[in-house]
């Protein structure tokens, strides 16, 4: 529920039924505890995560030539998608800000909210060479429709309506006009930055249009002084081209010195309609018109330069009553309008979609296992009547995200063993919890946290992953459609350039190279070493989070658990408190006894004293002596077993 490891009373609680405060030991301690994790902070930080993969939010374009200007506060949707779901906005209210809070009443009630047009607002841009011909990138312009398009019918309401763009869908009831019905929408709709506070609108609006002529002129300029250094290096005369230089570069510094707004900025969107102004032969200019939203004609075969007939802006024809859509207001953009439609007309689809996304989340794939195609070509469902359930009580609870997780883990289903039943390989009835690998952010969250290293700032701008001074949680971290960090590159982090219905986690040898070789995970497991040495400091005295297992508890066997023995040394004691300090703080359980007998082996002084590592960092120092040779080996063995447990299969998967 929040991504990281559990702390020592609740661990406790859950495992041996007493907690804190006598009412951990009632029988509702599960959904106690689930309560109180639902009420930390970090729980919207990890489901947050969650939907950012379908939003596919990134902090850069796929390509970074002058069009292509990094966002300058992208991080602002996602800490108001944490925000979200710390607060449980209603679901139906989520769909509604985050395609058109801009036209909603929290406009001027609180300003803030507009943050949430990120989603439409980071959306990929594509490079448009203003030196192209209109026709070149009027193709480039309906790609972009297209993404956005395609973002927001499959990530609310699971439809591949982009696969109308060139014909009527081959499987789905879905025509081409209703594609280019929605298409209109997004081509009357531009990214912007907004100011999240209440500021005169002339300002607001400068923020935007100033931006765009400053990327604009700066391209006139690099031109023009290519053109003058071609004429110099041709030895025509300079002095036509040293006059245009000049113009330009007096433009773009008086651009550059007018006062904006600076106060707090987000990425959003205003309506706006986009035409292409190609009356300059060699200048395509992006005419956005604020308060014109257009339709579209039918690109015939998609071809954005073969234009059918018009079609006004609407809603699917197949949601909507009766089939017979209403035209979207003539004045807006319609994504107010399409947004009601989504969690309205659309509304008991919308909820399948999303109930059965949060229980992929949990389960590791859904009840229908292709989460963003509910249509034709998408899988059945695996429980229909219990979809259609969970769907209709999540409406009927008022679209809460909250209520659907404690429904779902309060259940027996989601409260079973990872056990394989041969008769259901591919556990698709759910005889037992499917074993589910950590995903990057919360891997590298947890081996921080044990190592206690990190940094639970919320909010802010991002950090670089791939910086090892930066322990904030990954999700704070930046995501990039150009270069993304090495270690969520190596693990499977989804691609940003496009929405991401689901993690394909795959297995290869560069991942465990990373666990066995990294400078990250090296350092945690020596910060893990030094923590449990003082831990074992008091001879025979049990690790503070120590909970009772059947391996060890009062009415175990004789061969059930590890023990020192009437006859071990005070090494002995020391060396074995310190194993089972090391497998409950990372792996939640004590060892078992051939466990213990193999730590104990690799720990063993003189099998790890002459590792290069250990004896490489010990002699660093000129200075060192006999007893801080000592002491650095003795930190090294224990390191070498903290490295051992981090890089276990069972650290990196759940059961």
């Amino acid at each position: 529920m929040v991504g990281l490891p559990p702390e020592g009373d609740d661990l406790d609680a859950l495992a041996a039924g007493a907690g804190p405060s006598p009412a951990d030991a009632a029988p509702d301690r599960h959904e106690r505890a689930l309560d109180r994790y639902l009420a930390s902070p970090r729980y919207g930080e990890r489901w947050g995560r969650h939907w950012l993969d379908v939003a596919r939010y990134a902090e850069d374009h796929p390509t970074s030539e002058a069009t292509c200007v990094p966002p300058r506060f992208p991080f602002r949707y996602r800490d108001w998608v944490i925000r979200a779901w710390n607060e449980d906005l209603p679901y139906d209210e989520q769909v509604r800000r985050q395609l058109a809070a801009d036209l909603l009443d929290v406009r001027t009630t609180a300003p803030d909210q507009l943050a949430a047009l990120g989603f439409l607002g980071l959306s990929p841009v594509y490079h448009k060479e203003p030196k192209l011909a209109a026709d070149v990138i009027a193709t480039i312009v309906a790609d972009e429709w297209d993404e956005r398009l395609d973002t927001v019918t499959r990530g609310f309401l699971g439809l591949t309506v982009a696969c109308a763009r060139c014909h009527d869908h081959k499987f789905d009831p879905v025509r081409t006009e209703d594609y280019y019905a929605l298409a209109g929408v997004m081509a009357s709709t531009q990214p912007v930055e907004w100011p999240l506070e209440s500021v005169p609108r002339e300002a607001a609006e400068a923020l935007t249009e100033v931006q765009r002529q400053i990327i604009d002129t700066q391209l006139r300029l690099d031109y023009a002084k290519k053109h003058r250094d071609t004429a110099k290096r041709a030895g025509e005369d300079l002095a036509a081209h040293e006059t245009a230089v000049a113009t330009v570069d007096a433009e773009l510094k008086r651009l550059k010195a007018m006062a904006l707004y600076d106060g707090p900025i987000a990425n959003a969107v205003r309506d706006a309609g986009l035409w292409l102004n190609g009356q300059d032969p060699a200048w395509t200019y992006l005419d956005f018109r604020p308060g014109q939203p257009r339709n579209l004609p039918v690109l015939v075969r998609g071809n954005a330069n073969r234009h059918g007939p018009m079609v006004p802006r609407r809603f699917l024809e197949v949601l909507s009553p009766g089939a017979v859509p209403l035209p979207f207001p003539g004045h807006t953009s319609g994504r107010r309008e399409l947004a009601e439609a989504i969690v309205t007309h659309a509304g008991p689809l919308a909820a399948r979609v999303i109930v059965n996304r949060v229980w992929a989340w949990h389960f590791g794939e859904g009840l229908v296992r292709t989460t963003s195609n509910f249509g034709q070509l998408g899988e059945r469902p695996s429980h229909p009547d219990l979809l259609e359930d969970l769907a209709a009580r999540f409406v009927a609870h008022g679209w809460s995200l909250k209520w659907l997780h404690r429904e779902i883990l309060a259940s027996r289903t989601w409260r079973q063993a990872a056990v394989a039943n041969p008769a259901d390989p591919d556990n698709r009835w759910l005889a037992g919890m499917s074993r589910r690998r950590l995903d990057p952010e919360s891997w590298r969250d947890t081996v921080l946290a044990l190592s206690e290293q990190l940094d639970r700032t919320p909010f802010g701008p991002s950090g670089k992953l791939d910086d090892p001074a930066f322990r904030r949680r990954t999700v704070y971290g930046v995501v990039s459609r150009q270069k993304p960090a090495s270690l969520l590159k190596l693990f499977d982090f989804p691609d940003a350039k496009q929405h991401s219905e689901r993690r394909i986690a795959t297995t290869t040898p560069l991942q465990h190279l990373y666990l066995l070789n990294s400078d990250f995970v090296h350092q945690a497991a020596e910060r893990l070493a030094a923590r449990c040495r003082p831990a074992i400091a008091q001879h025979g005295e049990p690790p503070s989070n120590a909970a009772p297992s059947a391996d060890t508890g009062p009415d175990a066997g004789p061969d059930a658990g590890p023990e020192a023995g009437p006859d071990a040394g005070p090494d002995a004691i020391r060396d074995t408190d310190g194993v089972e300090w090391l497998f409950r703080r990372v792996l939640q359980r004590p060892p078992t006894a051939d466990e213990l007998a193999e730590a104990l082996a690799l720990i063993a002084a003189d099998a790890v004293a002459a590792t290069p590592r250990a004896d490489a960092k010990a002699k660093t120092s000129p200075a060192a002596n006999a007893a801080e040779l000592a002491e650095r080996r003795e930190l090294a063995r224990w390191t070498v077993l903290a490295h051992a447990l981090l890089a276990t299969t069972e650290f990196l998967y759940i059961d």
